[in-house]
């Protein structure tokens, strides 16, 4: 993988989660649960396995005392997370379909070089692309 979480934390922590001591991945978790998807997707956006999920999703309502993804979602709303929740999840996904394409560009060229030459004329392409990779250091 490209993309570390460890790198993805330094930019993305707050002073919120840090106080309930969360993981990184616990919060990645958060992210997932307050978009609305299920453990089976959040494996495949994460790059768990499912029961690995369903073992952070049950920590991370224990840390928080929830006993429902409801009622952690409702807290987390409560707190003013939501949006911060929800720009994590973009960059969670940003990453997984960057990866993916990465996949695919390995499978059909047999390369693993880590080097992408992009040719386009808008700069205005170029300047989103480069402020995508900064999310991801």
């Amino acid at each position: 993988m490209i993309f570390t979480t460890e790198k993805q934390s330094e930019n993305m922590q707050n002073p919120f989660f840090k106080s309930l001591q969360l993981t990184d991945r616990e919060i990645d978790i958060l992210a997932c649960l307050h978009s609305g998807k299920a453990n089976k997707k959040i494996a495949i956006i994460l790059s768990l396995s499912p029961a690995t999920v369903k073992k952070h999703v049950h920590n991370v309502m224990q840390k928080l005392d929830k006993h429902t993804r409801e009622s952690t979602i409702e807290y987390l709303e409560k707190k003013g997370q939501g949006d911060y929740l929800t720009v994590r999840f973009k960059a969670l996904v940003k990453r997984y379909e960057f990866n993916k394409l990465r996949l695919s560009l390995v499978q059909k060229t047999g390369s693993q070089k880590k080097t992408c030459h992009i040719v386009c004329d808008k700069s205005v392409l170029l300047e989103e692309l480069r402020q995508d990779l900064r999310c991801f250091g």
